[in-house]
């Protein structure tokens, strides 16, 4: 070990941070809750020409239903959950899904779901806002852990 080691401060546990950034691994009834089309929904659906555009909007949507956060994944990273899409919307087809969308894609889409759900994206603006209400959280709550935990719920609210 070096002298001058530089150390981390930890805030959150292994399993916490496991918890927080993994995709989350529906069963059955998660899918049938997460991954149900309002008629809203099927109307955003038809903005997309094909399907594997449609499937991933679908995903992404369930996903952040599911957890309020999107993800960055691939299609085989989620194949028990694509076979359950494309059985309940699609006929299935060879066509296979193995290249994830154009970023851009991605991106349009996130965008179309925040809106959806009334969310706002980060932004650099939101950083003056966020010091502020994170220094009072220091404040109240001196242990990092804490704090972060509050953090986390305003920026849920």
């Amino acid at each position: 070990m070096h002298k001058y080691q530089k150390t981390r401060i930890i805030l959150l546990s292994n399993a916490e941070i496991e918890e927080f950034y993994s995709l989350p691994t529906f069963n059955k009834k998660d899918r049938e809750m997460f991954f149900a089309l309002s008629n809203s929904d099927y109307k955003l659906l038809d903005e997309y020409r094909t399907q594997k555009l449609k499937i991933y909007f679908i995903l992404q949507l369930g996903y952040f239903r599911a957890t309020q956060q999107f993800y960055n994944f691939k299609f085989d990273d989620v194949l028990e959950d694509v076979s359950y899409l494309v059985n309940k919307y699609f006929t299935p087809s060879k066509n296979t899904l193995n290249d994830k969308p154009h970023r851009k894609s991605i991106k349009d889409q996130q965008t179309i779901i925040l809106k959806l759900h009334d969310y706002t994206d980060w932004s650099t603006r939101l950083v003056p806002q966020v010091m502020e209400h994170l220094l009072e959280l220091i404040r109240y709550y001196p242990k990092g852990s804490n704090a972060l935990r509050e953090l986390f719920k305003y920026f849920q609210s």
